[in-house]
């Protein structure tokens, strides 16, 4: 963590920049690479009828409704809401070895096409999703026979829904909170509670003496890159974060006294991939920025709690694909 030059005018124009930005949607494309790992075959029997050469892979969807066939299925998770989501399948790989003999109902992938493809939009824990299942088997060229795809890609083109009635309530700040005052910057690059000391502010420039702990403020908008759909909600200035200022009651910030604030690194961001939480890579800063003032009205603190907080525990998911 580091003290920056303090500064007004510079730093007024970087947070102004956000409440110029067109409010027009653009369409978004996802693209994901998905593999299948076959089974060999076997006689398997399902609701009292054996089948001979039962094909099948890992996770596959096979019930009476799919009378049998293995069908791939997938949930797969939008960064935004959407009305409406077009998705196709590239780049599509095929076994070195084709099937070994007629599968259970082989006859009826002959009335198929674009391997059964269906999807439809839905939303999973608050989320929109796109649910999308295909039959990943191809006649080959004989047309007696069946190739098996073994990877592929999906790609998901959707338009972001924009809501007329969020931004048409959208209130813009008149002004920056960095319009007046002095600002100190401060870079973070580790994610928790950081300790600013008497001494430390000091040996950033400032004095102390002159300083009311009570108005100390610390603002900033946490860590990760700003949403790319131009309708997504975002701050259009610094939010005011709280924090904790040992010793203020007296009004004079002494030697022991000290600031507690909390930041979050840029390496500490996750989004949902899937059924998978990914880390998102910051392409713009490896650090976290926020900024301290002081002498400018009450600042916003650490609510304390009256009982001990609830223990933690640890839930273990095992998530087979």
């Amino acid at each position: 963590m580091q003290f920056l030059l303090r500064s007004r005018l510079f730093f007024f124009a970087i947070v102004s920049i956000t409440a110029v930005i067109p409010k027009f949607s653009s369409a978004v494309t996802l693209k994901l690479n998905r593999t299948i790992s076959w089974q060999k075959q076997q006689n398997v029997t399902r609701a009292g009828i054996t089948f001979s050469n039962y094909l099948s892979f890992n996770a596959a969807l096979q019930t009476e409704q799919t009378k049998w066939l293995p069908y791939f299925t997938e949930n797969i998770r939008l960064n935004a809401k959407t009305n409406h989501a077009t998705v196709t399948i590239q780049n599509i790989q095929f076994e070195s070895n084709p099937t070994t003999g007629p599968i259970q109902n082989q006859q009826i992938i002959t009335t198929l096409t674009n391997f059964d493809q269906r999807h439809s939009t839905g939303k999973e824990k608050g989320s929109d999703v796109v649910l999308f299942s295909f039959l990943p088997l191809s006649l080959n060229e004989t047309g007696n026979g069946l190739l098996l795809i073994s990877s592929f890609d999906v790609v998901i083109n959707y338009e972001p829904a924009i809501n007329a009635t969020v931004l048409s309530k959208k209130a813009f700040a008149t002004s920056s909170v960095l319009a007046s005052g002095e600002w100190f910057k401060i870079g973070v690059t580790n994610t928790g509670f950081h300790k600013l000391s008497a001494a430390y502010l000091v040996s950033c420039g400032i004095n102390i003496a002159n300083v009311d702990p009570r108005t100390i403020k610390i603002y900033g908008s946490g860590a990760g890159l700003v949403p790319q759909p131009n309708n997504e909600a975002r701050p259009d200035d610094l939010i005011e974060n709280a924090i904790l200022v040992e010793g203020e009651n007296d009004a004079v910030f002494n030697d022991n006294d000290y600031v507690i604030m909390y930041g979050k690194s840029q390496f500490d961001v996750w989004k949902p991939e899937g059924n998978l939480l990914v880390r998102e890579k910051n392409l713009y800063s490896d650090t976290t920025y926020y900024f301290l003032t002081y002498n400018q009205g009450p600042g916003k603190r650490m609510a304390k709690q009256s009982t001990q907080p609830v223990p933690l525990t640890t839930e273990t998911t095992h998530i087979f694909a």
